[in-house]
């Protein structure tokens, strides 16, 4: 549109040389013949160009001054001049016109010729093609191209569009991935990944070349354990296997490849299981398939690859079920544990009280069939006896609560050390789940503590009734004797 009205201007120019990229448009052109500024046709040229956009016209006739028209001058002051310079214009002097448009930042990068812009792109090898678009996404999140010529079919990727709108569902791979998951040599320097070049709309078939060779490379970069850009090469290593090791040429060949290539990135990175293991298993798959290219890898390594990951996941599901069933083990090795440490402390309490009521009894009978009578049955001796029988029942429930104690500490420790123990092998919350959020283990501490505090209470209460049975019985000590010993 805009070529075809600056070279209407100048009528049969001798020579023209148009140029187009990303970031800037440039025509020039040089006839012998007075150009046609009548008619309001600079204007038509000046209002083609966006208004983001900044340019400049300059004319020069033979070898006179040179007349410039920029984005910020009037263009009536231009013409009077240009107007004044013709009058004294012979035909045959060559004038020499150039018109150059600087893009500037807005929502779409305007294309004033197609087909040079195309001559441009085409002009690039494919590693000079992904160093111009990796800076273009440095500085936009997205590249859209509006063609100023109607009728230029549409072509679009999840980033990238031409004469297209960009797709909203998309969501970006976060790069971290790439970073947590492959070594890539130059990841500082490249933002892009396989999807910025995936085509989604390819009406346009201008692209759809050197896009699907560029989505393949990106791909095998997020497939590869280690890769690098050096010299329009990309080195790698795959640790499968078998390790491989080798260089691809960055050319258009690498879009052989790109369906099965990109597949294998985008199952890796998906949602549906651990992107490390599915990583692990196709490079393993890979490896196995690896005959003398990349590049000629049959398609069928992404039906391998699936079958692969389901006997893993299999094999996984076996290895679940024995962990989970190992941790029910020691959940209930530490309930059978809990009750133990009951039944020990309640032992404990019926071996001591059992002790000394069997004294007590035996006391008694011995006396009895001795003496015949009831009477002097608790003497000096046998008194204090019994008081020390009851003191080392004392100390015995001391020493029984703070085994418990202990024994209590310690099974908390091991409960500790089993959740530790099985992070390594399950997530935090998987291990959360299966223990039911620590709800069994509490159940089984406010076990003990309950049972502690029941016979706590029964052998202190215990202890307090024998030691006042003692004091009645006793010959020895009395409580009338207590009285008149602390009265006096």
């Amino acid at each position: 549109m805009i070529k075809a009205k600056i070279i209407e201007i100048t009528s049969e120019p001798d020579e023209v040389i148009v140029k187009e990229n990303f970031s800037s448009f440039s025509i020039e052109l040089e006839t012998r013949h007075k150009i046609d500024i009548e008619d309001g046709k600079i204007e038509d040229v000046i209002d083609q160009i966006n208004s983001n956009d900044n340019f400049s016209l300059t004319i020069l006739i033979d070898n006179g001054e040179i007349l410039t028209l920029n984005s910020q001058d009037k263009l009536d002051g231009f013409l009077d001049k240009l107007d004044k310079d013709f009058k004294y214009y012979e035909d045959g002097e060559p004038i020499k016109v150039k018109l150059e448009i600087f893009k500037g930042k807005g929502e779409s990068i305007i294309i004033y010729s197609y087909s040079d812009f195309l001559s441009f792109f085409n002009g690039l090898n494919l590693f000079d093609m992904l160093e111009v678009l990796n800076e273009q996404f440095k500085s936009n999140t997205s590249i859209r191209l509006q063609t100023l010529e109607p009728n230029i079919k549409s072509f679009s990727t999840a980033t990238f569009s031409l004469n297209a709108d960009l797709s909203t569902d998309f969501k970006n791979l976060n790069k971290n991935l790439l970073d947590e998951h492959c070594h890539f040599g130059n990841s500082d320097k490249y933002v892009v990944n396989p999807y910025f070049f995936y085509q989604i709309n390819t009406e346009n078939k201008d692209f759809l070349e050197p896009f699907n060779s560029l989505c393949s490379l990106m791909s095998m970069i997020y497939i590869f354990d280690i890769s690098s850009i050096t010299d329009k090469n990309l080195f790698y290593k795959i640790n499968g296997f078998k390790a491989i090791n080798g260089e691809i040429s960055i050319d258009q060949s690498l879009g052989k490849c790109k369906e099965l290539f990109f597949e294998l990135f985008e199952w890796c990175y998906s949602n549906d299981g651990n992107i490390a293991d599915k990583l692990e298993i196709t490079r393993n798959i890979i490896s196995i398939h690896f005959k003398d290219s990349l590049i000629e890898l049959e398609k069928g390594v992404l039906t391998s690859v699936k079958s692969a990951f389901k006997t893993y996941l299999k094999e996984n599901v076996s290895k679940y079920i024995e962990l989970r069933g190992k941790i029910q083990d020691e959940l209930n090795w530490i309930a059978q544990k809990s009750g133990e440490i009951v039944d020990r402390y309640i032992s404990s309490y019926q071996r001591s009280i059992f002790t000394f009521l069997s004294f007590f009894i035996s006391v008694f009978v011995l006396r009895i069939i001795s003496k015949g009578s009831s009477t002097s049955v608790f003497n000096k001796d046998a008194t204090l006896l019994s008081l020390a029988f009851l003191g080392l029942s004392i100390i015995f429930l001391i020493f029984s609560s703070w085994n418990l104690s202990v024994e209590k500490n310690r099974l908390e420790r091991k409960y500790q050390n089993l959740k530790d123990r099985f992070k390594d092998l399950l997530v935090q919350k998987d291990i959360e789940n299966i223990l039911n959020g620590d709800s069994e283990f509490d159940y089984e501490l406010g076990y003990i503590r309950k049972r502690y505090k029941i016979y706590l209470a029964l052998w202190i209460l215990t202890i307090l009734i024998l030691l006042i049975t003692v004091l009645i019985v006793s010959d020895y000590i009395t409580f009338e004797a207590i009285k008149n010993k602390t009265c006096g």
